[in-house]
């Protein structure tokens, strides 16, 4: 999200009444149970806001900035493990399959003027740093599928560039600029990566596919600032437009760069940044009220209208809950809102106000959320709105930890774990996945991969339907090696994963 969020109050009325015209909604916000009490825990952080996703590690720690250039690390119940002098609230924070941070900002040798890239070790040491970078970071740092780390800098530094997992250059391409931007997160597709930048005063607003090897694949003109893309599963990369003689827009291209979609309905205020699901589904809040979900090929599949303002949704990597922030309007209550991924409004937790605020002392979400690994808690930061008299040392804000599982309090209950997971080559990048079904209930079956030898990153790939024993994944690399794992599950359960397998693509 961007800091107009704190400058939205304008065009929230007439957005919200055409909101209500455009479309058949869902049902309101008003209806959905208010449930305070799925709040596990919440911290106050040393912290003004942070627009960006916090990171989150294999072990489920949460890795947030806080004031002065620092990074902190918070146990999965809401501890603080450490403390850690680099990093900056203008960049994302990532973590490599190893437990590896990668943060972005001041540190031990940056340059005044510029932005150090810093890898901090699960224990909160330093591992290494690279501070040749020559300006600050318009995107970035970004870990892709490959293990390799990825950023983009301001116009006078190196541009495009890629550092290997031990930190060393790979390469870095071209000259990119941004106007006001706070920064992006890269997107990754196969063997691509996303991002797109204003370029006031180099060239007209911009979206760049890049290869791994640093290669320019495709580009394509009007990139909204920033577009903040998202990729699927499929490879395909959704991301913000602003076409002229036209309002916001989404965009969709393939890897190969032919365009997928184009989505735009009357009117184009406000466009929040894409969200993709395991399905290929994407998720976006259009004109401040309306919950889009579109189907891969850009038709709406459902749309929730709520009676406040949502932030930029986010669904769980389980495919079940798309999780918001959001308030009710300029000086009202934030919340959080869960919605399933079938359109239906499950639950909204109400925030409160912060004393000694006066009366616009709400707490409203303002970071993109993070899921844990098994995607039961989403994680978020809330700004406090009223302090912009406080003095820098004294700002806070609040880590939440909001459960988002069918229950607010009760015991999720699991199924039986798939066995005997099996792998072959095919040949042509195809690997055929088989397995033993011991599970009854389930809904389907959900299969991940990452790929290396040794590799620990693994994103869902596909969601089968019940009773399924098998599953072919193609398009993959000849000579790569690929880890899988399964597990079954159903409305309100999963099991464990399954054994891991590794096979070699042909």
């Amino acid at each position: 999200m961007g800091p107009m969020r704190r400058f939205a109050a304008p065009l929230i009325t007439l957005a919200l009444l055409v909101a209500a015209v455009a479309g058949s909604p869902a049902p309101s916000g008003a209806a959905t149970p208010s449930e305070p009490d799925r709040v596990a825990w919440r911290i106050k952080l040393p912290l003004d806001y942070f627009f960006h996703t916090p990171g989150i590690g294999p072990d489920g720690t949460i890795y947030v900035p806080n004031l002065y250039g620092r990074t902190q690390a918070v146990a999965p119940n809401g501890s603080t493990k450490w403390t850690f002098p680099a990093g900056g609230t203008g960049s994302p924070i990532s973590v490599m399959g190893d437990g590896t941070v990668i943060v972005a900002g001041g540190g031990p040798g940056a340059v005044g003027g510029t932005d150090g890239i810093f890898a901090i070790n699960p224990n909160g040491t330093l591992k290494w740093a690279f501070t040749k970078t020559d300006d600050y970071l318009i995107a970035g740092p970004s870990i892709g599928p490959d293990g390799n780390v990825y950023a983009v800098t301001d116009s006078t530094g190196i541009g495009f560039f890629s550092l290997t997992p031990a930190g060393s250059l790979r390469y870095a391409k071209g000259q990119f600029t941004d106007h006001g931007s706070l920064g992006q997160a890269l997107a990754f597709g196969p063997d691509r990566v996303y991002f797109g930048f204003d370029m006031q005063g180099l060239e007209p607003a911009s979206f760049f596919a890049y290869d791994f090897a640093g290669n320019l694949r495709w580009t394509v003109g009007s990139a909204d600032d920033p577009p903040q893309p998202a990729a699927g599963p499929n490879g395909n990369v959704v991301f913000r437009a602003f076409p002229s003689n036209q309002g916001k827009s989404l965009f969709s291209y393939s890897p190969a760069g032919q365009r997928v979609f184009a989505f735009y309905e009357f009117p184009g205020n406000v466009q929040d940044a894409p969200n993709v699901g395991p399905d290929n589904v994407v998720y976006s809040v259009r004109n401040l009220s309306t919950m889009l979900a579109l189907n891969p090929n850009g038709t709406v599949k459902w749309r929730h209208t709520d009676v406040g303002i949502m932030f930029e949704p986010v669904v769980d990597p389980t495919n079940r809950v798309v999780f918001t922030g959001g308030r009710v309007t300029y000086g009202e209550p934030g919340f959080f809102l869960g919605v399933s991924t079938a359109g239906q409004p499950l639950w909204k937790v109400p925030l409160p106000t912060e004393p000694g605020y006066g009366e616009y002392g709400q707490l409203v979400p303002v970071s993109r959320p993070v899921f844990s690994p098994d995607g039961t808690v989403a994680y978020a930061i809330t700004d406090v709105a009223g302090d912009g008299n406080t003095p820098y040392p004294d700002m806070y804000a609040y880590l939440y930890a909001v459960r988002t599982g069918a229950s607010s309090g009760g015991t999720t209950p699991t199924l039986a774990v798939p066995e005997n997971l099996t792998a072959r080559a095919i040949g042509g990048g195809r690997v055929d996945l088989a397995w033993t079904d011991t599970s009854t209930g389930e809904v389907g079956f959900r299969i991940q991969r990452c790929a290396g030898r040794t590799c620990t990153a693994f994103t869902s790939i596909a969601m089968t339907g019940a009773n399924a024993t098998s599953f072919s994944d193609t398009g993959l690399v000849a000579g790569q090696y690929y880890r899988y794992r399964v597990r079954a599950e159903g409305p309100a359960a999963a099991s464990a994963w399954s054994n891991r397998v590794k096979v070699r693509a042909r």
